[in-house]
Order: structure tokens, then sequence, then C-alpha cells
């Protein structure tokens, strides 16, 4: 059976799809430019890749109103979390060191990163650390970044790091685990993105998969232990096909990272789980 349209119809069709290119286009553009939530006005949460004079500082003038605060380490995904964390928790301070391109479990000599001056912070500041929570982008535990086996050295590594922060105090450390990484390149032109978006099956094998075996493994390798795994896979339970692209927004500003409105749609699917809550509230 063929369809024909009227002229009319045929305008509308067309003028429709334009419609449609033009919003991508505009959430495209509003994701890439719009990567996080911004705290400037927020006093007593602030997130900075290390120990500065100006993050103890800020640290030592928030302590005078709050007794203590949430700490979370960890790199670039560490900032989404944070954002997401301190946008919809209740605690008045919240704090991140947190930086790109460093994790405890890889050692990066291009860069001075931020681990061993976070076991001296937490050790100095442990009767005001309220949780410490870890967070990294999963892809760097898998064999080159994408595929199985898991690179069982960095998770001992990483894990090793995670013990030294727990000081005499026994400060409770909850390691986040990964985010979903979609692997969708937003540089790539409009009418790319858009025939990914009408073909899931196109969106699923561009994927990381082996972050949800990621998931399973550190889930069952830190149980019991002294750090509290949770399953931000689970609590999110992201779906290409519905979680990519909502309402003419764009979850994600690249590869991997949560947008500004990524960030707020996430995190709060993570604050409405009532152990999570217990934690950050």
């Amino acid at each position: 059976m063929v369809f024909k349209f009227s002229e009319g119809l045929k305008e509308i069709y067309i003028k429709r799809l334009k419609i449609d290119e033009e919003n991508l286009y505009s959430a495209v553009e509003i994701a890439r430019k719009n990567k996080n939530i911004n705290f400037e006005s927020s006093e007593c949460k602030f997130n900075f890749e290390n120990t500065t004079k100006i993050f103890i500082e800020k640290v030592n003038l928030c302590l005078k109103k709050h007794k203590k605060f949430i700490l979370i380490i960890g790199d670039s995904h560490a900032v989404d979390l944070f954002n997401s964390v301190a946008h919809y928790s209740s605690h008045p301070f919240i704090i991140s060191l947190a930086q790109g391109g460093c994790r405890p479990g890889l050692v990066n000599k291009s860069k001075k990163c931020h681990y061993q001056n976070s076991i001296n912070f937490v050790h100095f500041y442990k009767n005001h650390i309220k949780t410490i929570i870890f967070n990294q982008k999963g892809s760097y535990f898998l064999t080159n970044y994408k595929e199985l086996p898991i690179l069982e050295k960095i998770f001992e590594n990483t894990k090793l790091y995670l013990n030294f922060l727990k000081t005499d105090k026994k400060l409770p450390i909850f390691w986040f685990g990964p985010h979903a990484e979609p692997n969708i390149d937003l540089k790539k032109s409009v009418i790319l993105l858009q025939s990914l978006l009408v073909d899931n099956k196109k969106m699923e094998q561009l994927e990381i998969k082996g972050i949800y075996d990621l998931d399973k493994y550190l889930m069952q390798n830190l149980e019991g232990s002294n750090i509290k795994y949770i399953s931000q896979l689970k609590l999110v339970n992201y779906n290409f096909s519905k979680d990519f692209y909502v309402n003419n927004n764009i979850t994600y500003s690249d590869t991997d990272h949560w947008s500004e409105f990524g960030e707020k749609y996430f995190g709060k699917r993570l604050i409405m789980n009532e152990e999570i809550k217990k934690i950050l509230n």
C-alpha cells in the first residue's frame, strides 16, 4: 500500500522533521555547553581538584556553621555525582575532591593528582567527616577501556587506597559504582545522532557493556569488606532508548559524562532510594 500526501500535509510533515532536527541540534549544543550544575551560590557545597589554600579556607569557614561534611572523592565522574548529590541532598555541607584523569588505581605522572593530599586531609579532619563517597569512571577497570577481563590489579590498588581513608575513626566509606557509558559522540552530525535515536540496536552496540560485568564484580568483591558498595546502575536503571534523549534534553554531555540535565535527571533517581537518603541527608 502506498500513502500519498497532499502538498499541505507534505509541507507539515517536512516541517515537523525539520523542527525535530532543530530541537536535537539545540539539545546537543546545550548538553555540551552546560556540563555541570552551577553551585557558585551555595557557600558550603563545592568541588575542588585538590586541597588548595582556598579549599582549606572554605572548609574551615563552613565548619564554623556546620559540624560535619560529606566528602566525595574521585575523578571527573565523581564531579557528576557530587553535583547530583549536592543538588538533592538536604545536608548543608557537601564537598568534593575530584579531578579528571586522576584515579587511585592508576598512576598519572603527567598530572598532580589529589589522592595523597586527600588522605592527609581526611586524617586531619576525621572528626568532622560524616561520610566518604568514592566514585570513578568504570571503563578504566576494563581491558582497552571497554572489554573483559576486568583489570583486577587496578581494583586491588583502588581498594587499598580506600582503606587508607578509614582512619582510627573507622569512617563510613561508600563506593558508588559506575554509571552507564552510552559512548555516543555528540560531536558527530545531528543527522547521525538522529539515526541512532531511532535505532535502538545501534545505540545498544555503542554502549560499553563491560560496565555491567564490572558492577557485578565490584559488588561481589567488596561484600563483607569495610567498604560499602552502592550500585548506581541498579538505582538509576539506565535505559538507552528512554533515558538518553528526554523531552528535548540530552542526559550526557559527551560519551560518558552526565550533562547538567542528566545530573538532575539521574540524581533524582538516586536520591529516591531510602538507603541513599540515609547516607546523603
